[in-house]
């Protein structure tokens, strides 16, 4: 789904992939305002949500069970 770099259009297409297309899991975004946005939603959902090198936070401090990276941060 195409989130247009927007948080809200992120969080609605999150939403209708999880509720509506009954995927398995969410995967990727480009943008980490975008991931942001996600994350709260697919944890209450416990829905797998994998990202790529950004938004390290979610893996971090705001880390989930359901939420993983699938890069290095820079950090690393």
């Amino acid at each position: 789904a195409d989130d247009q770099f927007n948080p809200n259009v992120g969080l609605t297409e999150a939403r209708r992939l999880v509720e509506n297309e009954k995927v398995v899991a969410v995967i990727g975004t480009l943008n980490s305002a975008v991931a942001l946005a996600i994350h709260p939603y697919t944890t209450r959902a416990q829905m797998p949500y994998v990202t790529g090198g950004i938004a390290t936070d979610l893996t971090t401090t705001r880390k989930s069970p359901y939420t993983f990276r699938s890069s290095l941060a820079s950090g690393q």
